[in-house]
Formats: C-alpha cells, sequence, structure tokens
C-alpha cells in the first residue's frame, strides 16, 4: 500500500531492522526498503516488455528524500542505469580472491612475491 512520505516518516523507518519496503503516493516508482544495514532509495521502472526493475538511487541520510524525489522524478536514476557499458568508466579490479596465489601475492607486493 503507497504511503505519502515525509521527512518524518522516512526518520522513524531508521528504527526499523526488519526488511521492508514502502511506495511512495507523492512520487511514482519511488521506493524505500528498510533493513539491517539502513534505509535504501530505489526506483521502480518496467522495461524491455513490461519487466520490472529496481534501480538504486541512494542512501538515507546521505540522499534525503528531497533529492531522492528530485532524482526520480527527472529520470536522472535510470539514465544512470541505463547508460551505455562503454561510456562509463570500468570500477578499477585487482586480482579476485580465487586467482592463484602467486597472482595475488604479486600484486599487493613489491614484485619478488614477498610482503613489502
Amino acid at each position: 500500500m503507497p504511503v505519502t512520505f515525509t521527512d518524518r516518516f522516512v526518520k522513524s523507518l531508521e528504527k526499523e531492522t526488519a526488511r521492508k519496503e514502502f511506495f511512495d503516493a507523492g512520487c511514482e516508482g519511488l521506493r524505500v526498503r528498510t533493513g539491517p544495514r539502513g534505509l535504501a532509495f530505489s526506483q521502480s521502472v518496467r522495461i524491455d516488455g513490461g519487466k520490472r526493475k529496481r534501480i538504486a538511487v541512494g542512501t538515507y541520510p546521505a540522499l534525503p528524500l528531497k533529492e531522492a524525489r528530485a532524482l526520480v522524478g527527472s529520470g536522472a536514476a535510470i539514465e544512470r542505469a541505463t547508460a551505455a557499458p562503454d561510456e562509463a568508466e570500468p570500477a578499477p579490479q585487482g586480482p579476485g580472491r580465487h586467482a592463484p596465489r602467486a597472482v595475488r601475492d604479486e600484486a599487493r607486493c613489491d614484485g619478488g612475491g614477498r610482503a613489502a
């Protein structure tokens, strides 16, 4: 059931540790999800022939309700999520935990395979 989000309502959800999801009646597509790690804003959209997708917008209180509504209302969250992969810079990645030990050691050492 949609609820009209207010700053007071969202702030009251900070105490919630169970995973729950609330929909904003004042801004179509805006959701807030509660859980042990805090509150997260997301946008619900339908893409590819009606398939529902949730797009992360930000976390509360780092992203206030007013800014979350502005991002969802302007479509900025969708643009960020659907940007072409070649336009976005890839995140730097080191050797994964499943890489051979010698590769991991060399990546975190000053040559020679010994820790610096």
